[in-house]
């Protein structure tokens, strides 16, 4: 399996906006310009298109945690209304969210 720098997904999903989210088009284009470089298969330029829109990174999140959406920020609202005496991270660990996210 060939590993990606974050530098060279973030290349991919650009050629991939380029050709107009078309894999095959981006495919061909990516080893055009980037001929230096390893052929991405067509999965991999779904997968990080995927991982940024559902995460907001070029790279999968690990861990339990949910991917970064308007779910969660309903989830947290209403644990705020129904429990206004609770800590943001009991609210957070309640609705699945790290501690650390950026958005919480």
């Amino acid at each position: 399996m060939v590993r990606y720098s974050d530098s060279e997904k973030k290349d991919m999903y650009d050629v991939f906006i380029r050709c107009y989210r078309k894999v095959d088009d981006a495919v061909r284009e990516y080893a055009r310009l980037y001929p230096n470089r390893t052929a991405p298969a067509r999965k991999t330029f779904y997968l990080v298109s995927r991982n940024l829109t559902e995460f907001g990174c070029v790279s999968k999140k690990r861990g339990k945690y949910r991917a970064k959406n308007t779910h969660n920020d309903v989830n947290v609202l209403a644990q705020i209304q129904l429990y206004p005496e609770s800590s943001l991270r009991t609210i957070g660990s309640e609705c699945g969210i790290h501690p650390s996210a950026e958005n919480f």
